[in-house]
């Protein structure tokens, strides 16, 4: 079933704009022109996303917002606001809105937002490990309404064998906990080549304990007492699939970074070679984009094949070059389809370069995160 997106603005353009850029990624869209209308329409059509104007009528934006994440029916449904004016930081700052973008917008931005909600992130699997019966219902209550898996444990014995039954792709971990404690259960599995990658939030994150972890490697704390829907936040932003990009040109690394952050995806910029392969160490992506520009210290042989090992191994590789590559500086088409020819034969996956490439930056990275639509 496809995923229903609410559109509210009173502009009718942007309106259509909005509405044919996201059917044609195969999204149901339901419209609404003022803010009443799109309340009704939030509680009666229950869609799976919101995307709306701040300037409404009969009810602005500010209190739109306010009245969907104050009614228990409408209070989980993501919220994205399009504006002519900025960030909406106070929206943010008051759990309002969970993203924005500016007006006017280039195609793409707003299907990528959408995809950053509803694409790979919703249905993975959460395992929590905690001995308090009452905190593991109220968060398995809570993840299930966010509609991920749960899969709950009461001490790290259990907790190891759901890791191996449930293969779970988050793990949240309380540190105090009979039979095996959560810092005997993290040192484990991070010590298992196929478990390692999975991240891991820790509820406990006092003085000493917090260091421990994160010098062990914990991905992300949340001391006790907590808000549910805080650690659901957190939930979704590690669970977001992750690019690492090697690109040591800070304007171009901006744009490489923002093209993937639209369509959903984490960018994690690194500008040398050595803490590229620091970080393919320590995480799995799902995707790598390497800017020849950036290679100093090896050819493109022996560049892939160090990075096509351990756990990036099956990781597709996209090889962005322009003028800066050297012996491409005057555009000679033979010099750029050898180069290009190189990367390729070295088992890069793909190579871009807007004077020779077939296609565009942003169509090679939604294929690397399985968003081309297919055709019925």
């Amino acid at each position: 079933m496809a995923k229903k997106i609410l559109i509210v603005d009173d502009d009718v353009e942007v309106l259509e704009l909005m509405r044919k850029e996201l059917e044609a990624q195969r999204y149901d869209v339901v419209v609404a022109f003022d803010g009443e209308d799109g309340f009704m329409k939030a509680k009666t059509q229950v869609p799976n996303l919101i995307i709306m104007d701040v300037i409404l009528p009969k009810i602005n934006g500010y209190q739109l917002a306010a009245k969907l994440k104050k009614d228990h029916e409408t209070k989980d449904i993501p919220i994205i606001v399009a504006s002519e004016y900025g960030s909406m930081m106070e929206l943010f700052e008051e759990g309002q809105i969970n993203d924005s973008f500016r007006k006017p917008f280039l195609p793409g931005i707003v299907a990528g937002k959408a995809r950053k909600f509803l694409g790979e992130i919703r249905g993975k699997k959460v395992l929590i490990i905690d001995d308090e019966a009452d905190l593991l219902k109220v968060l398995e209550v809570r993840f299930r309404a966010n509609r991920y898996a749960v899969v709950t444990a009461t001490n790290g014995q259990e907790g190891l064998e759901k890791v191996k039954s449930e293969s779970p792709d988050l793990i949240i971990l309380d540190f105090m906990m009979p039979v095996m404690n959560g810092y005997e259960f993290f040192k484990i599995i991070k010590s298992d080549p196929y478990a390692s990658s999975i991240p891991v939030i820790v509820l406990t994150a006092r003085g000493p304990l917090k260091d421990s972890f994160e010098m062990a490697g914990a991905d992300a704390f949340m001391p006790k007492p907590f808000d549910a829907g805080e650690l659901v936040d957190l939930a979704k932003e590690l669970l977001l699939p992750k690019a690492l990009v090697l690109c040591d040109a800070d304007g171009l690394a901006k744009k490489i970074g923002q093209d993937i952050w639209d369509r959903g995806c984490k960018a994690v910029l690194v500008k040398t070679e050595k803490e590229m392969f620091e970080n393919l160490a320590l995480s799995k992506y799902k995707f790598i984009v390497v800017y020849v520009p950036s290679v100093v210290n090896y050819e493109p042989a022996q560049f892939i094949a160090l990075i096509k090992k351990d756990k990036n191994k099956d990781t597709p590789v996209i090889i962005y070059s322009n003028s800066k590559t050297p012996g491409t500086e005057t555009g000679n088409i033979v010099v750029l389809r050898e180069i290009s020819n190189k990367w390729l034969e070295a088992k890069a996956d793909n190579f871009f370069d807007l004077r020779v490439a077939e296609e565009d930056f942003p169509g090679m990275v939604e294929k690397c995160l399985g968003q081309i639509p297919t055709l019925l």
